[in-house]
Formats: C-alpha cells, sequence, structure tokens
C-alpha cells in the first residue's frame, strides 16, 4: 500500500508541474513587452578574460555551471542579486556587465 501511495504522489507532483504556466524547458519565456530587446550579455568576456571556467564562475557565485551557461546564451536573466553579484566579482556596474541598448520612445 505504501508504494502505491508513493507513486501516486510522485504522478501528482509530475502532472502539477506538467500544467503549470510557462513550464516548457525550464526556463522562463521572454516577456512580450521585451522581446526584440538589445541586451548584450558580457558576462563570458569577463569570466574568460579572469581565467575562469564556467564551473570556476558558478563555484565562487554559489550557483550551478548550468545556471552560469544559460546567462551567457541568454536562456536565462540573473536575479538582480545574482546580477550584482556577478558585477561586484568582476569590479564592473551591473550596466557595464548587461548592457541595454534600449532606448524609449519620443
Amino acid at each position: 500500500m505504501q508504494k502505491l501511495l508513493s507513486r501516486y504522489s510522485q504522478v501528482r507532483i509530475a502532472v502539477h508541474r506538467a500544467q503549470r504556466p510557462g513550464r516548457t524547458n525550464g526556463y522562463s519565456e521572454p516577456k512580450p513587452e521585451l522581446q526584440g530587446t538589445n541586451l548584450e550579455n558580457r558576462l563570458k568576456h569577463f569570466r574568460e578574460s579572469h581565467g575562469w571556467s564556467q564551473g570556476e564562475l558558478a563555484r565562487r557565485l554559489g550557483v550551478s555551471r548550468q545556471t552560469i551557461n544559460a546567462v551567457e546564451t541568454d536562456k536565462y536573466d540573473p536575479s538582480l542579486p545574482l546580477a550584482l553579484r556577478m558585477a561586484r566579482l568582476f569590479g564592473v556596474s551591473v550596466p557595464e556587465l548587461f548592457i541595454d541598448h534600449w532606448e524609449p520612445e519620443a
């Protein structure tokens, strides 16, 4: 009976996760109002200039290597606290690390 209940719980959790909106590939989809923005991500440039692998940068920031890869390949936008830690680690400002070329309409 316990085994059956355990399997039932696993199936319920999997179904619940699959039914959540916007959960297709583990990354949030870009917001419609931000699609097509011209954001320049310089994380890889700064990481390589320090001679660090993605794994080394991840270790220093306390995140996974997959997180670093997702940020570098524009599949994931870092949270504000993570962006601040990245900038502090490289000794630059957040706008130097993530350059937004957006200009307001006149």
